[in-house]
C-alpha cells in the first residue's frame, strides 16, 4: 500500500466483509445496522477517514477514554455493553502500537482477549510500532499481542528508511481480503502467458494499476538486514531515553509524557512551543514538530534516523536552552 492510512481502509473493509458477507459489495450499507469501530482517544485520524470513504460516517468511530498507558480496557470493555444494548454491531477495535502524539502502545493482548471473547475484529495500527518487534528488550516486548489481530497496518517508510511511498496491510485471512476485493473482468481473465497464474495483487485491494514497491522494501532489508535494523531501532529509543532524562534535568523544560519508544514530547516554559520549532528548523539546528497534549503546546522529536547519534540529542536540547 502506500502507507497505513491506505491499509486502514483495506483492513477496515475486510473486517465489513467478515461481518456481513457479499451483500455489502452488492448493496453497499444500505440495510445494514449501525456499526460502531472503536480505538483510543488520539488514535491517528486515519481511522475516521476510512469509516468516511467506507459510508459509516467520522461518527462510526468510538473514541475510548485513555491514559498514559493507552486505551482504559475496562472503558471499551463498558462501551461495547452500552453500544451493543443499543443495537449497534461492533465493527473492529483498532490497538495502537505506538502512537503518533507519544509513542505509547495499548495493551494488545488485553483488548485481544475481548475481541476472542466477543468475535469482534482486532486491527492493529502499527505504522510506527511493529518495528521495535526487531528491537532489543524492553522495546521488544511493547506489541505483545500483535500476532493475535486479525489485520495489522505498517509502513515502511517511516522507521526502516525505504524511500515513499512503502506501507502494508496484513491480513490474517487471505481468503477474506481477496473476496472483499477481487474483480476479474474479461480483459484480465487471461490464464496463461505473462499475465497468468496467481496470485494476482489486484485482488487483494482497490489499486489495479500498481508499482513495484516491494523491491525497494527488499532492498533495504537485504542491504541492512534485520539484525542492523533492529539495533538502529534500539538506538533510537535510547536516544529518546535519553533527550526524557536531558528534559528532567532541565530547569526551563517540562517532561509531558514518559518516554516509552523513539518519541520524546516536552514543554518549554515560558515561551510558545511552535515559534521555538520553526526557529530551530530555519536555523538549520533541529527539527522538532509540536503536538498538544493535556491541552498544552509540546515540542515533540520522534527520533527515526539511524544515523542519529546521543550527541545530536544533547545539541537539540542545549539548542532549545539556549532559546528560553
Amino acid at each position: 500500500t502506500s502507507g497505513t492510512s491506505q491499509a486502514t481502509i483495506l483492513a477496515l473493509n475486510a473486517a465489513r466483509f467478515q461481518l456481513f458477507g457479499g451483500q455489502v459489495r452488492r448493496d453497499g450499507i444500505t440495510g445494514l445496522p449501525p456499526v460502531a469501530v472503536y480505538a483510543a482517544a488520539g488514535a491517528h485520524t486515519c481511522i475516521g477517514q476510512a469509516l468516511e470513504v467506507m459510508g459509516h460516517g467520522a461518527a462510526a468511530l468510538r473514541q475510548v477514554p485513555a491514559g498514559p498507558d493507552g486505551m482504559d480496557v475496562a472503558a471499551l470493555s463498558e462501551m461495547l455493553a452500552q453500544d451493543q444494548a443499543r443495537g449497534i454491531v461492533p465493527l473492529a477495535i483498532v490497538a495502537t502500537a505506538g502512537s503518533v502524539n507519544t509513542g505509547v502502545f495499548d495493551a494488545i493482548d488485553d483488548i485481544a482477549d475481548i475481541c476472542a471473547a466477543q468475535g469482534i475484529w482486532l486491527h492493529v495500527d502499527a505504522a510506527f510500532g511493529f518495528w521495535t518487534l526487531l528491537a532489543d528488550a524492553p522495546w521488544a516486548g511493547l506489541a505483545a499481542g500483535m500476532g493475535r489481530a486479525q489485520s495489522v497496518a505498517l509502513d515502511f517508510h517511516k522507521w526502516v528508511g525505504v524511500p515513499y511511498a512503502a506501507g502494508a496491510c496484513l491480513v490474517r485471512d487471505r481468503e477474506v481480503l481477496r473476496a472483499t476485493f477481487v474483480a476479474r473482468p474479461d480483459y484480465l481473465s487471461q490464464g496463461a502467458g505473462l499475465a497468468g497464474g496467481e496470485p494476482w495483487f489486484t485482488d487483494y485491494g482497490v489499486e489495479l494499476s500498481r508499482g513495484f514497491a516491494a523491491l525497494k522494501v527488499w532492498a533495504v532489508v537485504k542491504t541492512a538486514g534485520t539484525d542492523a535494523l533492529g539495533a538502529a531501532i534500539s538506538d533510537n529509543c535510547r536516544q529518546a531515553a535519553l533527550m526524557g532524562r536531558l528534559v528532567e534535568a532541565a530547569p526551563k523544560l517540562r517532561l509531558a509524557h514518559e518516554v516509552v519508544s523513539n518519541i520524546c514530547c516536552f514543554e518549554p516554559l515560558g515561551a510558545e512551543a511552535s515559534a521555538i520549532a520553526a526557529r530551530l528548523q530555519i536555523q538549520g539546528q533541529a527539527v522538532f514538530s509540536t503536538t498538544r497534549i493535556d491541552g498544552v503546546t509540546c515540542l515533540r522529536a520522534a527520533i527515526v534516523n539511524h544515523r542519529s547519534t546521543a550527541d545530536d540529542i544533547r545539541a537539540a536540547i542545549r539548542a532549545v536552552e539556549e532559546i528560553l
